[in-house]
């Protein structure tokens, strides 16, 4: 063990370990510095800082679906898609050009711009698995324990894609939340319909759609995303009533003029 002779030698060794080192690329995106990154949950878990006055409060029912949807990894090992989360460095912390990594300090804490009810489900489900791993380990559950460690590091090493705008203050935070959440439109009809592919239904109607004889009668676009009433909509919806009469009769279709 290295011998440390003098009180700047102790300080510089604390400082050097007391930073928090994220490596990621650093850019311009719409006039302003910006970092990007790919982070384990591990690591966003102890960087991250909600700030109340440019953040909505959390809201049950979205957090809810976040965390069944995370557990399709967890416990089905079934592949799931987050759109990347966006930070507000607020001036905290350096990026060093040369090794292309950002170094925060421990007590440094990067502001949540976009991202604050994905980041809650996993920290809702990270705590929920401490609070069952506790619980095991004080029954004597080695078998559970060990589930559960599993499934913690899993969430631990989830990767995230992470964009941290590194010179942005807190107004223009709560524009930049603003623009994100209102300017985007979610798709919609048959383009939701098709793309769909964990749902029963959604995924029997597209294939009838696309191979049964009786449909390819019907020149219509598969495709739109709304005011029509197509083949796959109504597909859909007269499937679970009666599938095997759609499919022998012919089906009518209305569309919007």
């Amino acid at each position: 063990m290295d011998t440390i002779s003098s009180l700047s030698e102790l300080l510089a060794e604390q400082k050097a370990s007391s930073y928090i080192e994220i490596p990621g690329v650093a850019s311009r995106t719409f006039g302003q510095t910006t970092l990007s990154t790919t982070l384990p949950m591990s690591k966003l878990f102890s960087i991250y800082e909600v700030d109340l006055e440019v953040q909505r409060a959390i809201v049950p029912q979205n957090l809810s679906k976040l965390m069944d949807y995370i557990m399709l990894y967890m416990d089905h090992q079934q592949g799931i898609y987050f759109p990347g989360i966006i930070l507000s460095a607020r001036g905290a912390g350096e990026y060093d050009e040369e090794q292309k990594v950002y170094r925060l300090q421990a007590i440094e804490k990067l502001y949540v711009v976009d991202g604050q009810h994905r980041l809650a489900a996993f920290r809702r489900l990270m705590e929920t698995l401490q609070s069952n791993m506790a619980r095991a380990k004080d029954r004597r559950e080695y078998d559970r324990m060990e589930e559960i460690s599993a499934k913690l590091s899993k969430l631990y090493t989830f990767p995230m894609s992470t964009m941290i705008y590194l010179d942005i203050n807190a107004r223009q935070e709560r524009q930049l939340f603003s623009d994100i959440n209102k300017l985007p439109r979610k798709i919609g009809g048959n383009l939701a319909v098709l793309r769909e592919q964990r749902r029963f239904y959604h995924v029997l109607a597209s294939q009838v759609a696309e191979k049964a004889p009786a449909m390819k009668q019907i020149s219509v676009d598969r495709f739109t995303e709304r005011g029509k009433v197509t083949r796959v909509s109504v597909l859909l919806s007269s499937s679970r009533r009666d599938y095997g009469r759609l499919v022998r009769r012919p089906l009518e279709v209305r569309c919007a003029q």
